[in-house]
């Protein structure tokens, strides 16, 4: 099976724009919902921030190896300032 391509630097900072974006609001659903309902039910969207979390980890590793030239690509996922 050939090796696929993965995607280029620009498009890892912009999905680690997206995916810091997801994970805010699913942090935000998660303690909204466990005000509101049963905390069994608001953990589903703790589980779903933590798997976003897990997913942003191994994209961050993916593009560091990648780019190893690139002191920036340790930011692409994390460090990200919150927007408004």
């Amino acid at each position: 099976m050939p090796k696929k391509s993965g995607i280029t630097i620009e498009e890892h900072r912009q999905l680690g724009q997206e995916l810091f974006q997801i994970r805010e609001s699913l942090v935000k659903l998660s303690a909204d919902l466990s005000k509101a309902y049963p905390l069994k039910l608001a953990s589903l969207a703790t589980d779903a921030w933590q798997a976003v979390d897990a997913l942003r980890s191994k994209l961050e590793d993916q593009v560091c190896r990648e780019n190893p030239a690139d002191d920036a690509a340790i930011d692409m996922y994390y460090h990200l300032p919150a927007k408004d």
